[in-house]
């Protein structure tokens, strides 16, 4: 897949439950155009957790398409016991932890995958979502502190920081993705945040906590959800 494909692919919109459901129904009634309808809409998410735990344009684009395929061969057998959205994000984040143990990658995450419509990155809607057109240099010096501690986090605290912070996956999803406890995905998230609050501490000038912003927060220091 070309990048400019996957970036209009950003573009589709996420289907809601039911409409998910009918296409789903709709495909195993042997309607083939359903089944495009429901990879376009998960598209995005897949590419997005693909750009940012590779860091890498074409293999993110070659590992979507991988994912895609798994999707498409593995529907016939998905029992629908758990929502599709979790079954899609398991088998998206198992492709991309098993690239990197294959290739024996350590390749860092990217918070600037790009966003929809011109929206920038969503490494600017952490780091800056209040930010005017003109960004001071104390804030850009807080973004890129915050970026380079995430990149030094280890792929599997980079893609649950990711689907809790950026993709705004709620816990209980999260504990079926990875079928462990509630309770369990939240010390992961926990150490996940300790981790980043260290590299961010060892790495910032001694007045840059003072200017995080509220979503660069989020991440840092969890919320109540």
């Amino acid at each position: 897949m070309a990048t400019g494909d996957a970036t209009r692919a950003l573009r589709a919109p996420q289907l809601d439950l039911e409409t998910e459901n009918q296409l789903l129904e709709a495909w195993r009634q042997g309607d083939a155009s359903a089944l495009a309808d429901l990879l376009e809409s998960y598209q995005p998410r897949i590419w997005s957790i693909c750009w940012r735990t590779l860091g890498n344009v074409e293999d993110a684009s070659d590992l979507t398409q991988d994912v895609m395929i798994k999707v498409i061969q593995g529907l016939p057998r998905f029992d629908g016991r758990s929502k599709l959205s979790t079954w899609v994000i398991r088998i998206s984040i198992n492709c991309c932890l098993s690239h990197l143990r294959k290739q024996k990658l350590r390749r860092h995450a990217s918070l600037d995958a790009p966003m929809p419509a011109g929206e920038g990155s969503r490494g600017d809607r952490i780091a800056a979502k209040e930010q005017g057109p003109a960004p001071s240099v104390e804030r850009q010096d807080m973004y890129m502190n915050l970026k380079q501690a995430f990149l030094e986090l280890d792929a599997e605290k980079r893609l649950l920081l990711l689907l809790r912070d950026v993709h705004e996956t709620e816990y209980a999803q999260l504990a079926e993705i990875y079928e462990v406890p509630i309770g369990t995905i939240k010390s992961r998230l926990f150490r996940a945040r300790e981790t980043l609050r260290s590299c961010l501490e060892e790495g910032r000038g001694p007045d840059t906590g003072s200017s995080l912003t509220q979503d660069s927060s989020r991440i840092v220091n969890g919320d109540s959800g």
